[in-house]
């Protein structure tokens, strides 16, 4: 009986695996196809979901023309195909998201519109961040803190060099696993590379009560 019930779990895992792999890989080809945010409004849809954008005029002549920081809240996961699919209405796919390395690892259309950081040391305080470390999702460099330190500064400096080219910068700067969901210290040094120019933008997901 036990022997029965673990193959039937292996089965159900395996079943769950292909089934996340077909999922991912189509979503990558409609990112490398369409771009980012098309690729996610169509997974919004795909999933018989629906989404409503409200924005000023000037918000929307910002991200219909310009290079901006967007700044949303990050409390959950799924808060990051509404927010990137609610974009799709500009047609542009000069937009990057600043967000943890292990994303990378959903395929290569999503890499390639990913600006990696090293997002660890919070989450090891959490359950959440001890889990992923555990699984090897959250693994330090080689060379420990310090290259971390190098490499996350590589990174927002690429960020605004993206910014001032006339790309767009989605930021989910609230941790979703961190038990206080404060925002990371990287959003603060992120902001104060930037020119005094570059316009931010604040989002945010609103669910239906």
């Amino acid at each position: 009986m036990l022997q029965a019930k673990q193959q039937v779990h292996e089965l159900s895992v395996s079943l769950v695996d292909a089934g996340l792999r077909v999922a991912f890989a189509r979503l990558n080809h409609e990112i490398k196809k369409h771009g980012i945010s098309a690729g996610m409004e169509s997974l919004v849809r795909k999933a018989g979901c629906d989404h409503i954008v409200e924005t000023s005029p000037e918000t929307n002549q910002v991200l219909a023309n310009r290079g901006c920081l967007v700044i949303t809240t990050h409390p959950h996961q799924k808060e990051l195909a509404y927010v990137l699919a609610a974009f799709n209405k500009y047609k542009r796919r000069d937009i990057f998201v600043l967000g943890a390395t292990h994303f990378g690892r959903l395929g290569t259309a999503i890499r390639e519109q990913l600006i990696p950081m090293i997002n660890v040391i919070p989450f090891e305080k959490t359950f959440h961040g001890r889990i992923m470390r555990a699984t090897g999702f959250r693994d330090l460099p080689a060379g420990g803190h310090k290259e971390v330190f190098a490499r996350n500064t590589a990174s927002l400096e690429h960020a605004v060099k993206i910014m001032d080219n006339g790309g767009i910068v989605v930021l989910f700067a609230e941790g979703a696993a961190i038990e206080t969901q404060a925002w990371q210290g990287d959003t603060g040094v992120l902001v104060s590379k930037m020119h005094d120019n570059t316009p931010i933008i604040f989002a945010y997901q609103s669910l239906p009560e």
